[in-house]
């Protein structure tokens, strides 16, 4: 029976709120009790320290460098793979290594309430989960850029936001600036989710060698997903994503998955776990189709 290949990053401290490094040992633990796919975990990086904002660079980029030293090799046994997050930082390293492995153009579809395109000139928090997509695209702190290898792990125009609704103006000027795909949740709500996947999924076949989905957990509605740090309102419903995120994971340039941000301290009655189960069970079922 094929395994379900999994990675921790068990960093919180590139957010105000530390916790959501409890997400990979709490879903670890869940899913060794409820789920009965076989897996194996990779490893679980990063120690939580008392360090904060740019404090904290040298701890996440050891973590991002050994999270890209997973993906990368995961990759290139062509073995599909989940990175599960602590916060959005994780980012780097999952796609560094991602990008390190193909040959050709990775794509990013980025599913997130936010940005995460500061640097830190730009930053108001200084928080370093909001920076991630700049430093994949080569701007920011060298130590995060130069993940694996010093050269951009992306190109902007293989980058495609859904769903984002809560960001500064310095970041939206990058991000357009740069020339990145964006769907604000106002797409989303127009054209709906199925239709704006279809779309991403058809400029990504054309364009790349392969590409990853990185799920932030509070791209959901707060109704839906409440256990993560920054929730924000008005998001996209796990009704309306559920099977469209299913037809996703059939794909065939899909080369990993990235959950981040989920934040167990936070959770009601279970419901962003029970999301995030489900997100992995249709992963783990896109294997055996």
């Amino acid at each position: 029976m094929v395994q379900l290949d999994m990675v921790g990053y068990t960093l919180g401290m590139g957010s105000t709120d530390v916790r959501s490094a409890q997400g990979p040992s709490h879903i670890a633990k869940w899913l060794e009790l409820n789920c009965a796919w076989p897996i194996v975990w990779h490893g679980m990086f990063g120690d939580t320290t008392a360090a904060r904002q740019m404090q904290a660079l040298g701890d996440i980029q050891d973590a991002c460098q050994s999270l890209a030293q997973v993906t990368q090799q995961l990759t290139l046994s062509q073995k599909r793979w989940v990175a599960c997050g602590g916060d959005h930082s994780a980012a780097i390293g999952t796609w560094s290594g991602a990008a390190s492995a193909i040959d050709g153009p990775l794509g990013l579809i980025w599913f997130d309430a936010h940005l995460d395109a500061h640097t830190p000139e730009t930053s108001h928090t200084k928080n370093i989960h909001g920076m991630p997509i700049a430093c994949l695209l080569g701007h920011g702190p060298a130590e995060l850029t130069a993940i694996q290898n010093p050269h951009p792990k992306l190109k902007p125009e293989h980058i495609h936001y859904i769903g984002v609704r809560d960001y500064e103006a310095e970041e939206m000027d990058f991000v357009r600036s740069q020339g990145v795909n964006l769907y604000p949740i106002e797409a989303v709500q127009t054209h709906g989710f199925s239709n704006v996947l279809t779309q991403v999924c058809r400029d990504l076949q054309n364009t790349t060698v392969g590409f990853g989905l990185s799920f932030d957990v509070d791209g959901l509605d707060p109704s839906d997903a409440p256990g993560v740090a920054t929730t924000v309102d008005n998001g996209m419903r796990w009704a309306e994503v559920a099977p469209a995120i299913n037809q996703l994971f059939s794909h065939p340039k899909l080369v990993g998955l990235e959950i981040v941000e989920y934040n167990p301290d936070l959770d009601v009655d279970g419901k962003t776990l029970a999301i995030v189960t489900e997100l992995l069970g249709y992963y783990w079922q896109s294997y055996h189709m």
